[in-house]
């Protein structure tokens, strides 16, 4: 039988200058400088608050954009990679193996 695997999710928002990632299952937040750091510093979080490996859980990462920047960006024709909240089906992302930091 295989073991069901727990899903946690990451609510990613603009704050300034940093990216503000909050894991409402916790009910705790941490920040990115960096876009490309988001899953890294939400899958941190997520594994000191359970103690889990990365292959333990799923990550689902939500971004919401302003909707100026979400607007200007779908008139600038790269809606392949904006859309409005209302029409993105959630997407679950299984975290890629990271080596340990022995």
């Amino acid at each position: 039988m295989v073991a069901a695997v727990k899903a946690y999710r990451a609510e990613v928002t603009r704050d300034g200058k940093f990216w503000h990632i909050r894991i409402p299952e916790f009910d705790r937040s941490t920040q990115a400088l960096r876009y490309r750091d988001v899953e890294v510093m939400a899958s941190e979080l997520i594994e000191i608050m359970t103690g889990l490996g990365s292959q333990d859980y799923d990550l689902n990462i939500t971004v919401h954009l302003p909707s100026s920047v979400a607007d200007h960006l779908i008139a600038r024709g790269r809606r392949r990679c904006v859309k409005r909240p209302s029409e993105r089906p959630p997407k679950p992302r299984r975290n890629p193996a990271r080596p340990s930091r022995n």
